[in-house]
């Protein structure tokens, strides 16, 4: 089975060329339908804010490359602008090995990002539903999934927080405990506002406040999140009774001075994620108010990320055995089908016998040799099915022997070997 793949993600391609092959499940669809039109057996499009890929297999790479690349221009025409350098392919099991490292998250923006999985989970699942996938892809799908579970359960490669926002979010539960019934104000409407609004929208808090200097941007945003939108001129009001205050806006100045602040604040914990800073150094010093500085939450990312760094050997490690069970797997279904045949053929011949000598016998004469023949064929059979079961296909000598068997016995030949499934080195 001839596997290849092409795509682009966020290393080979910026964004504004990767939105050319933005895909909405609707349109992922349309591609499965237009490359099994196109006779390809097996599709799977994996589409993210990230990379876009498509997987394909069943017939030869040369077909299935050419057939790739016209359904997209086709669908896409905006593909045209992208040029080929942004582009990657791959075939055999260097395919197979992409797809397992992207579910690992190990060739995600952020190392071990745990959405990736449920993504590609659910690329495989509408291919599924779209009747676009067989017997090879789903098999890869199956170990691809859950190889990436091992990646996670079994390594620290997911381990620790690597986003500003989710830094920021375990920094304020250290500081405030359980943020249930908490009140807390966001001060900005930008991209880490945004991540930081949904760690807090899941908090179940009493109330969540974002501030915006614009009255209308601030309602816009806040209503995305389920919460309350106010000027800037209400921040001093909505500090007078916050827990916590998170800052992410582009001002170039403090927004949050100690004149801005309450007169007796109560027990506060307060975030800058601005560069420059949003909240002057001096508030810190207020009683009852903790002040963490966006240097200091960019320190524990990094502190995260070489932990993860660290853990990425041996989720490689698990990824690379995992492809040669894949590469065994594949190569043995020729063999599997062989088997399967010769002992079809016996059985066949029996049937035959069988049917012959229901004309002189009784029902239970019938039934006593049947007994007898299966038992004389399975003993029979057996020895020469080990054998054939211990032959390997990646093996010149043994695919010899085989095809040698499937002329004497008048069977179907076996399929040559793809050396570049069995070339991955094992980990060790």
């Amino acid at each position: 089975m001839h596997c290849y793949l092409r795509g682009l993600n966020h290393k080979t391609a910026p964004a504004a060329l990767r939105e050319k092959l933005s895909l909405t499940p609707d349109a992922s669809r349309r591609v499965l339908s237009e490359l099994s039109a196109a006779g390809v057996p097996e599709a799977v499009v994996l589409a993210t804010c990230n990379r876009t890929e498509f997987y394909v297999a069943g017939a030869s790479p040369e077909r299935l490359a050419a057939v790739v690349q016209r359904v997209v221009r086709d669908i896409f025409p905006g593909s045209a602008d992208i040029p080929d350098k942004c582009w990657y392919d791959a075939g055999y099991g260097d395919a197979v090995q992409h797809l397992l490292r992207v579910a690992a998250g190990l060739d995600s923006m952020v190392l071990g990002e745990p959405e990736i999985l449920g993504q590609v989970r659910a690329a495989w699942e509408l291919a599924l539903q779209a009747g676009s996938t067989g017997l090879f892809f789903n098999e890869v799908f199956q170990r691809c999934f859950r190889v990436a579970k091992r990646v996670r359960t079994e390594t620290g490669l997911s381990a620790g927080a690597v986003s500003l926002a989710s830094v920021a979010h375990q920094t304020l539960t250290a500081d405030l405990g359980d943020l249930a019934g908490k009140r807390a104000v966001i001060l900005g409407t930008g991209e880490i506002a945004g991540q930081m609004a949904k760690y807090l929208a899941a908090a179940d808090l009493q109330q969540l406040t974002i501030v915006s200097h614009s009255a209308d941007r601030a309602s816009e945003f806040a209503s995305l999140h389920g919460a309350r939108g106010v000027p800037v001129s209400g921040l001093p009001q909505a500090l007078a009774r916050a827990d916590a205050l998170v800052t992410a806006t582009s001002c170039p100045t403090a927004v949050v001075t100690v004149a801005t602040m309450p007169t007796e604040p109560g027990r506060v914990s307060m975030i800058d994620l601005a560069h420059p800073r949003n909240i002057a150094p001096a508030v810190g010093d207020l009683p009852g108010v903790t002040l963490h500085a966006i240097d200091d939450l960019r320190r524990r990312v990094e502190a995260s990320l070489q932990q993860r760094r660290a853990q990425a050997p041996k989720a490689e490690a698990m990824v690379r055995r995992e492809v040669r069970a894949l590469a065994a797997w594949h190569c043995s279904r020729p063999l599997t089908q062989i088997v399967k045949d010769f002992r079809a053929s016996f059985e066949q011949s029996r049937r035959v016998e069988m049917t012959y000598a229901a004309a002189t016998l009784n029902e239970a004469q019938l039934a006593a040799l049947d007994e007898a023949s299966r038992r004389m064929a399975g003993k029979l059979l057996h020895e020469a099915t080990l054998h054939l079961k211990s032959l390997d296909l990646r093996v010149p000598a043994d695919r010899h022997r085989l095809d040698e068997i499937a002329t004497l016995f008048a069977l179907r030949p076996t399929a040559a070997a793809k050396p570049a499934w069995a070339d991955l080195e094992a980990a060790d």
